[in-house]
């Protein structure tokens, strides 16, 4: 069967990945039906071979950033740095990286992709038919809800009562809060360095660092202290798409190697309609790597996707349990190292979010402090248990499930209102809210069952 023919730039970036030293072997980008870029598989492959070596030199890493360069922006971040050189630095100087730039997403595609360019409207209210721009007046029934999930907007459906009476207002702020904050703090640096520059250009920069760099820590130097500064850019490895598995990465020697963890074959072998509707024509299976531990919030916040199926997903909760707790509370979970970076998974909740239900529901704060400490390898009583058991169930599943529960009715509601949610976007966001239905209904599940 015949290949889609691959976009010359893509070609051209292969090649001139090649010229600098990368080894590429039996796997190759190809674009997908409706999927856009990836790896593929160009013959039968099996598990621990090496698919892919690139050598430092080949990489884009501060040390590539002249000193005359690096000198005008202080004390920024390396990802700050590497954003303005692209945007900011010379024609000459980032003249050898021309075929490279060119195989990059374009503004456009981040513009359709990334929250952050999403309309602000979606990080207010909106109300249960899915107006945007609504006034909020009257009960609690009539405030609408929050279109972005609470993890990235850093607002949840079922807190709007809390907030509002200013109970609690040591609110986590949303993964989106967090990436602008970052993003503005470089802006404000490259701002001050350059007569002119231009903040789309430097965005869309920051977005391509933000999204295609690896963990990096350049040689002879000491370690930065901040790990986000441990990145570069590493020219045809930026073409792997991302899931739970399938290439094991390891950075020795000076290279970066890419090795199958599991077997891969050719599309001629399989002539399935779902392959020949998700895959190349000519190209096999397409070969994955993880990018880390991400839930689906990181993904959609920071890359602009999210997967159906992830191993990794789960919905941090630090709002809506540190909101039941007074200043005491808060102050027994922070000198016990428990304060906040609370999960909910498919399996349940994890560990520290169960340390904190204990201090928040059990009935003698000695037993706490002394199984936190070491002195019982027991925790409580069956009373106790069954107190942490309802209470993970009703204060923090229930009200993750009526957030989603809530989301889900008002987009509903909201399909016969012209304009209000571009089709992708509103396919997006459905999609995770139901994921995040599905975890609360698991982690529900799991309390009335008893196990995990």
């Amino acid at each position: 069967m015949a290949s889609i023919p691959l976009d010359l730039r893509y070609q051209k970036c292969v090649a001139w990945a090649i010229e600098r030293g990368v080894q590429i072997n039996g796997v190759m980008p190809a674009q997908a039906p409706g999927r856009g870029l990836g790896v593929f598989a160009q013959r039968n492959i099996k598990a621990g071979e090496v698919l892919v070596n690139v050598p430092r030199h080949a990489l884009m890493t501060i040390t590539d950033v002249p000193a005359a360069f690096q000198a005008k922006h202080g004390n920024i971040t390396v990802h700050g740095l590497l954003a303005s050189y692209l945007a900011n630095g010379s024609v000459e100087d980032l003249a050898p990286y021309a075929e490279w730039r060119a195989s990059w997403p374009s503004y456009e595609d981040f513009k359709n992709s990334m929250p952050m360019f999403w309309p602000h409207e979606l990080r207010k209210r909106i109300n249960p038919q899915g107006t945007l721009n609504m006034e909020t007046h009257g009960s609690s029934e009539n405030l609408g809800f929050f279109a972005l999930p609470p993890v990235i907007a850093g607002r949840w459906n079922s807190m709007t009562k809390t907030w509002d009476s200013g109970f609690y207002q040591e609110r986590t702020p949303g993964l989106l809060e967090e990436q602008e904050k970052k993003l503005n703090k470089d802006w404000e640096t490259v701002k001050k360095a350059f007569s002119n520059p231009n903040l789309d250009t430097y965005v869309y920069y920051w977005l391509i660092v933000n999204t295609r760099s690896f963990y990096y820590e350049p040689p002879h130097a000491p370690k930065p202290a901040d790990r986000n500064d441990c990145m570069a850019l590493c020219p045809f490895a930026d073409f792997f798409n991302h899931a739970d598995s399938g290439v094991d990465v390891t950075f020795e020697d000076g290279f970066y190697t890419f090795t199958s963890e599991k077997d891969y074959s050719k599309f001629e072998e399989d002539k399935t309609l779902v392959a020949s509707l998700t895959k190349p024509q000519g190209a096999g299976d397409e070969i994955l790597f993880s990018y880390g531990y991400h839930s689906n919030d990181i993904l959609l916040t920071e890359y602009g996707f999210v997967l159906e199926e992830n191993e990794a997903d789960y919905l941090r909760v630090d709002d809506v349990l540190l909101s039941q707790m007074n200043k005491r509370m808060k102050n027994r979970l922070k000198e016990a190292n428990y304060l906040g970076n609370y999960k909910l998974s498919k399996e349940g909740v994890c560990f520290r979010t169960e340390m904190a239900v204990h201090a928040r529901t059990v009935r003698l704060a000695g037993d706490w402090k002394s199984f936190v400490t070491g002195r019982r390898q027991s925790f409580g009583c069956p009373e106790d248990q069954k107190r942490l058991s309802d209470y993970i169930s009703q204060s923090i599943a229930t009200p993750c499930y009526e957030d989603a529960e809530t989301a889900l009715l008002c987009f509903e509601r909201s399909k016969s209102v012209d304009g209000v949610f571009p089709g992708a976007l509103r396919d997006k966001l459905v999609i995770r809210w139901k994921q995040i239905l599905a975890l609360a209904r698991g982690s529900l599940a799991i309390q009335i069952n008893g196990v995990k």
